[in-house]
């Protein structure tokens, strides 16, 4: 035991020596670089500037060391900030604009502080301290030059704590052989820090931040498949979630509504001519995705009990996925109604694509997940995506300004993004044998009515998937048609409903999570009784919003994203939990996409309906709130089914002779 715990004692020395010997040689190396400005006592007020920028750091170190030192074992916090500070990093050289100090000696005691507040942000693993701490500095109107000075002056006083800090802590350990390591990491340490600080500055005047950003979010991609597996079953929700934020959510309908309109505001009703009819643009918008939810619906049981039966739900995935990817891109040639056909066309396909494949993506949860872990991992996926999806959003708008250029980004992510799940998810176990050469399609549909046969005997998740498909029919046609509601009848303009949207994907990443952490303590069914009620006071409120209420809408959207992930992550692993134990899985979930589809298309295809007769899309939403209803009921009856359920064996285990 004793030989063990000088072992444990030995590793912390080591990796405390590494720790202090980069500090110390960096330290050193940034005094030597401004010795005129720290060797300066002439000038109190450079070393009174410090003194008030590290305060903040200091007392934040000192209160929250502790769980500090928690964090830094979680690898999600860190790919997580990797990666939102990468986008940070590339936004900022245009956001930042327009700086007025230039010299150290402008700087206030009052900016000092504020920037050492931006350092505090440092303490999350995973964020760059000087990175934190330039922004700082470029928020409070500092060239980038200067603040980036600025942070390495700032460097010495908050390295310098921290090694201390470090040294009281261990210094009692330290061997011989210690002292020598951390000789020598100061010397290679200092040497590496001259070079990188002058290089660093040099660049950084020539060319900015935006290599940095790319850096941090591809190694924030690379970390992230730590745990490969279900990391790269997340990884999929990452690369698909593009589709559905960017096509579906925010750019495409927007670009839609305004290529097939008249320019005119003040038109309420928008036509387009199309197969021979005139439309209502909004409304042929919603035909199209309720068609292309019907392929899916039949497409989808056939093709996942092949699967199933082959063992080769990588290969469907990968053809969807591909796809759906490159109809995303086809998007780039559709500029006005002369190319109508294109746009519909490519839109229906990249539907097509994005549903089928999360058949098989679906499917694979039971696989890889215990049924107690299913509830965290589904909400992993949502949050994967969720960010992912912001991520390029935000890259679309500040490169390509909402253009075709983003529909072509979309398919290049999906795709790469795509490839990257896929060789991380595992081979497929057949579910069956035989010669489908010859009956590939009565077998599929045989499976079909296998696994409906088997649905027949279980009533909990029967009576579950009547309720979802009521209650998933108001969420999905809500996240499909929003944006067009928004634009079309409130006249929110397209900047605010882009801002709307990342309000909806960014409360989405806790709000999945703070509802499957609610499902612990209250339950599956409780749990998304509750979201459903939120989604009735939607409706109601959406219902109600005035035209040009952008304020309004925005506080609608938090409502929205808060429940929309949770929902959607709740839902997917409570039809996990009730699914019995088999092979088929993709089977069982081809019937839960089934249920999903022929929702959505009554969904669609009935918001577009009221549209068209009522000329007004209020309407539509108010029909909505009707199928919430009629899903909450559907939950309540299946929440009594499991409760006699559970009755029933309960009985059974009393009446049981001893």
């Amino acid at each position: 035991m004793k030989s063990l715990r000088s072992s444990e004692n030995r590793k912390v020395n080591c990796s405390l020596s590494r720790t202090v010997a980069i500090q110390l040689g960096a330290i050193l190396s940034v005094v030597v670089l401004y010795w005129k400005k720290f060797f300066d006592f002439s000038r109190w007020q450079f070393y009174a500037k410090l003194l008030v920028a590290v305060i903040p750091a200091l007392l934040f170190g000192l209160l929250f060391a502790d769980k500090i030192d928690t964090l830094l074992e979680s690898t999600t916090t860190v790919v997580i900030t990797m990666i939102i500070g990468g986008v940070f990093l590339l936004m900022i050289d245009n956001y930042f604009k327009n700086p007025v100090i230039e010299t150290e000696e402008k700087i206030s005691f009052q900016k000092a502080f504020f920037i050492g507040l931006w350092q505090v942000i440092a303490m999350i693993p995973g964020v760059s301290r000087s990175a934190a701490s330039i922004i700082g500095g470029m928020q409070q109107k500092l060239t980038r030059k200067l603040a980036a000075e600025f942070s390495f002056y700032l460097a010495v006083p908050t390295m310098a704590a921290a090694t201390g800090y470090k040294l009281l802590k261990g210094y009692k350990t330290f061997s011989s052989d210690d002292i020598k390591l951390l000789a020598i990491g100061n010397v290679v340490a200092f040497i590496v820090a001259l070079l990188a600080i002058k290089f660093f500055i040099g660049y950084l005047q020539r060319h900015g931040f935006k290599i940095f950003g790319y850096y941090r979010i591809i190694v924030g991609v690379i970390l992230s498949a730590s745990k490969k597996v279900i990391n790269g079953w997340a990884m999929y929700d990452w690369a698909n979630s593009v589709y559905n934020l960017v096509i579906t959510s925010t750019i495409f309908p927007a670009y839609f509504e305004a290529i097939t309109g008249d320019g005119n505001p003040e038109t309420s009703t928008d036509y387009v001519h199309f197969l021979g009819r005139d439309f209502v643009n909004t409304a042929l918008y919603n035909y199209a995705l309720a068609f292309a939810m019907l392929i899916v619906a039949f497409i989808s049981p056939l093709l996942s009990s092949i699967a199933d039966y082959k063992g080769n739900k990588k290969s469907f995935l990968n053809f969807f996925l591909t796809m759906g990817s490159i109809a995303c891109a086809g998007l780039f040639f559709f500029t006005g109604e002369a190319t109508l056909s294109v746009g519909i066309g490519c839109m229906i396909i990249a539907c097509v694509g994005f549903w089928a494949s999360l058949v098989y993506y679906n499917s694979y949860l039971p696989e890889i997940a215990a049924p107690e872990d299913r509830d965290r991992i589904s909400a992993k996926g949502f949050t994967y995506g969720y960010i992912g999806s912001v991520i390029l959003q935000l890259v679309c708008f500040v490169l390509s300004k909402g253009s075709q250029y983003s529909f072509l980004l979309v398919g290049i992510w999906w795709w790469g993004f795509g490839q990257f799940a896929l060789s991380r998810l595992p081979k497929s176990v057949p579910a069956g044998a035989g010669d489908l050469q010859h009956h590939i399609l009565s077998k599929g549909y045989r499976e079909l009515q296998k696994v409906w046969n088997q649905l027949r005997h279980l009533v909990t998740l029967k009576r579950f998937l009547f309720a979802f498909f009521f209650y998933n029919m108001g969420v999905q046609t809500v996240m499909l048609a929003a944006t067009l509601y928004g634009k079309s009848e409130l006249q929110i303009p397209t900047t605010n409903l882009i801002i709307a949207i990342l309000i909806i994907q960014l409360i989405a990443i806790p709000g999945a999570y703070i509802i499957s952490w609610l499902s612990e303590k209250i339950g599956n069914m409780n749990a998304l009784m509750t979201c459903v009620v939120v989604w009735v006071f939607i409706c109601f409120v959406g219902y109600l919003l005035p035209a040009k209420g952008i304020y309004e809408f925005y506080g609608l959207a938090s409502v929205v994203g808060f429940v929309m992930g949770g929902i959607q992550s709740l839902s997917r692993s409570t039809y996990s939990k009730l699914m019995p134990v088999t092979k088929d899985t993709a089977s069982f979930f081809s019937f839960y996409d089934v249920t999903e589809k022929i929702a959505i298309v009554i969904g669609m295809f009935s918001f577009g309906l009221l549209n068209e007769i009522t000329k007004s899309q209020r309407s539509s939403v108010l029909a909505l709130m009707v199928y919430f209803i009629i899903g909450l009921l559907l939950l309540l009856y299946t929440k009594n089914s499991q409760r006699e359920k559970l009755i029933e064996s309960i009985d059974h285990i009393v009446s049981e002779p001893t």
